[in-house]
């Protein structure tokens, strides 16, 4: 995707600039458009940057906005843990499952939920029964945030469901087990997941 249709994809954003007409209290990608956009805009440029290894565009974007609080302090924290993520795996060809884990592991849900889902979509046949179920075990942590614990606890018993179907089985360092039981059992505290190389 270029950077023009980048900064034209979404329909709160202008000229590559996030509008700002109601300044909020909170960024809640929920109920707030702005949030969601900016959200949903920031994931797709990290994806970006992880799959060329260069975060140039990413930080293009950022230094493009003139966000009002609480827009800069989530973007200011999500930044952080991106280049957390970015400087873990650079350098290295590392697997779709490691990067999942380490930004699962930063607290990144909706973008872990991106990532799975990219791969879920591509995965041969076989692999997509596991690669949509950390695509849900994600969003389990995403309806978490929203406020949603049933439609978490739901969500989660799907996920453990593809997570444990057969078919090629994970690495063995992954810790399919620990995270089924999290999500089936609605833990508020997502289970840290180990990353090899890191």
């Amino acid at each position: 995707m270029s950077q023009e249709e980048a900064h034209a994809m979404a329909g709160g954003m202008a000229n590559g600039r996030v509008r700002e007409s109601h300044p909020a209290q909170v960024f809640d990608p929920f109920a707030d458009r702005r949030a969601r956009d900016i959200r949903n805009h920031l994931s797709r440029l990290f994806l970006a940057a992880l799959r060329q290894h260069d975060a140039r565009e990413l930080a293009a974007w950022v230094a493009e906005q003139s966000l009002t609080p609480p827009y800069q302090q989530w973007v200011a924290d999500r930044l952080a843990r991106y280049q957390q993520v970015l400087a873990a795996v650079k350098g290295r060809q590392a697997p779709v499952l490691a990067i999942f884990c380490q930004m699962w592991n930063k607290g990144l849900f909706f973008e872990c939920h991106e990532l799975a889902e990219e791969k879920w979509r591509r995965a041969p046949t076989a692999e997509r029964p596991f690669w949509q179920g950390l695509t849900q075990a994600a969003g389990v942590y995403v309806h978490l945030e929203r406020g949603a614990p049933e439609a978490a606890r739901r969500l989660g018993r799907k996920a453990a469901d593809n997570l444990r179907s057969q078919g090629p089985r994970p690495p063995e360092w992954f810790p399919v087990g620990a995270l089924c039981a999290a999500i089936e059992s609605g833990d508020q505290t997502p289970p840290r997941l180990h990353c090899p190389g890191a």
